[in-house]
């Protein structure tokens, strides 16, 4: 509980300036990813800071720099990236914005800004391999599909825009 009194206090948006620093490192050491991660709170700062794109990443982005956040706050939700936070970075989107297909489950490894947009970088959980037993079959009014828990290794950018919530694994 005092934890969360703690982030929210060095998280308010009038805090001083050196409040704001503690909670960039504040952020930064609860994290385990491998990336330097900052808070969205920096996306109107004019330092902005541009880190190397891990491999992974490059394949999509065509500069070799960007900028990371760890979490990011759209419409009152928030979105984290997986080594930030597990549950905040599992999500249900519209691949590529088509919003006519099925929504897809994946989870957010990067956060990132490229050509000015916030957007995820984001590994789908593909479907559950065939002949795996299904325990919400016999419930046809319950839309629920079971999905594998291995990520696939391609790296999709999705906006915010076309999530459509946040899913639930274990």
């Amino acid at each position: 509980m005092q934890a969360s009194r703690i982030k929210s206090w060095l998280s308010q948006p009038d805090a001083p300036t050196i409040i704001q620093e503690c909670w960039l490192l504040f952020n930064k050491h609860l994290s385990s990813g491998e990336e330097p991660l900052y808070d969205s709170a920096q996306l109107n700062n004019p330092k902005k800071l541009c880190l190397p794109i891990p491999h992974d990443l490059y394949q999509l982005v065509s500069s070799k720099q960007c900028i990371f956040y760890a979490h990011f706050k759209f419409s009152g939700v928030t979105f984290s990236q997986y080594s930030t936070h597990v549950g905040n970075s599992l999500i249900l989107f519209y691949s590529g914005g088509n919003v006519s297909s099925p929504p897809v489950p994946g989870c957010i490894k990067y956060i990132i800004v490229h050509n000015d947009i916030i957007q995820f970088a984001v590994n789908h959980h593909p479907p559950a391999s065939v002949g795996v037993y299904d325990p919400f079959s016999h419930y046809p009014y319950f839309p629920t599909c079971l999905y594998d828990v291995k990520l696939s290794d391609t790296l999709e950018l999705v906006q915010p825009l076309w999530v459509m919530c946040h899913i639930a694994r274990w």
